[in-house]
């Protein structure tokens, strides 16, 4: 019998939890998985200051940065092959955090942006991302003049990493969020800040950064849109339902750079979907049923299901795609909330116009 062309066959591999926890973050690089992680601590760890890396095929991970400051926590990472970017924040609750580059394993990092500690500018740690030797982030702090608070939006480009400030404003009006880069492309979240968090209004903003001077375009009409994620045909959003706040379950939507057309994007057999993320060819997501593991292909336009448990215990939570790596936490429980550590998987997915194995 031929296999469904809606089922994804992948040669799967499994990252050991001996080598992850304590973990907190992680993501894919396009070429490796990266992680935070406090394993070096051994037993006595229980926070995650390290940076790690794992390139599939090599016997064990790699450790990228050591922090001096054990009561530290990378509280987010994301890459490029080679160029890594984190926040660090502390595990006593100070408020403060730090916005790290890397470009070399074992190397010193580069301070991008780091918060005053002021008790009047937020101190929720910035979006970034990174992408072809560039990372932009956003964050907040005062104008120049000191009297004000502000939402930045920041780019930095190698091989100098200099911050170049994109957009400023008022932090009581509103807010800059979750930049995507892809070459020239930057596309950003700018929100308006109504009343309560039901009554603001989100636009995905698209800017080329690549040409001085130039204009941020609007490229959602609801006033919802949230999670841009930049591909190579267009821009893909999440939209919550209306009413719910921008970190909510949502469906996602798809802006064509050829049309100008704005689509559904099918993410069955999901209903909700949260933290979109893309590749060459894919969409990948977690799913409100995280029992059910799907990612959307672009190039074919149909979601193509991975993994599917009905077992109550495994489950699939907050995977990541970068290029045509694929990383998930496999998690699993015995019905009262505990289980055994969880491990990472990854796989490559099928490049553009072939599918491995097929």
């Amino acid at each position: 019998m031929r296999p469904s062309a809606n089922r994804l066959e992948l040669e799967v591999g499994q990252l050991d939890p001996k080598w992850l926890w304590p973990m907190l973050d992680f993501a894919s690089d396009s070429y490796a998985v990266i992680y935070s992680s406090g394993v070096l601590d051994g037993p006595v760890g229980d926070g995650a200051p390290d940076l790690w890396r794992y390139i599939p095929g090599q016997p064990e991970p790699e450790l990228l940065w050591r922090n001096p400051d054990r009561d530290r926590q990378l509280a987010k990472v994301a890459g490029d092959t080679d160029v890594w970017a984190f926040s660090e924040i502390s595990s006593l609750g100070e408020r403060w955090w730090n916005l790290w580059l890397l470009t070399e394993p074992g190397g010193q990092p580069v301070l991008l942006d780091a918060h005053p500690g002021d008790e009047d500018i937020p101190s929720l740690v910035p979006s970034f991302d990174v992408d072809a030797g560039r990372v932009a982030w956003t964050s907040f702090d005062r104008d120049t003049s000191g009297a004000v608070v502000v939402t930045q939006l920041w780019i930095a480009e190698g091989p100098g990493w200099e911050p170049r400030l994109l957009a400023e404003a008022d932090a009581a009006d509103r807010a800059f969020w979750l930049p995507s880069l892809r070459a020239h492309q930057l596309a950003y979240v700018d929100v308006t800040i109504g009343a309560d968090p039901s009554e603001d209004v989100r636009h995905v903003m698209l800017l080329d950064i690549g040409t001085p001077g130039a204009e941020p375009q609007q490229l959602d009409t609801s006033g919802n849109a949230t999670m841009p994620i930049l591909t190579d045909a267009g821009v893909i959003w999440k939209e919550p339902d209306v009413g719910f706040a921008m970190f909510n379950w949502g469906r996602l939507f798809h802006y064509s750079f050829e049309t100008t057309e704005i689509s559904t994007l099918r993410i069955g057999p999901q209903e909700y979907v949260n933290y979109p993320s893309g590749g060459g060819r894919f969409v990948a997501m977690w799913g409100a049923d995280s029992f059910t593991f799907a990612v959307q292909d672009l190039e074919r336009g149909a979601s193509r299901t991975i993994r599917s448990y009905d077992n109550g215990i495994d489950s699939i939570m907050r995977p990541h795609l970068a290029g045509d790596l694929l990383v998930w936490l496999h998690a699993q429980t015995d019905g009262l909330g505990s289980g055994p550590p969880s491990p990472l998987e990854y796989a490559w997915l099928p490049e553009p116009g072939a599918d491995r194995g097929e």
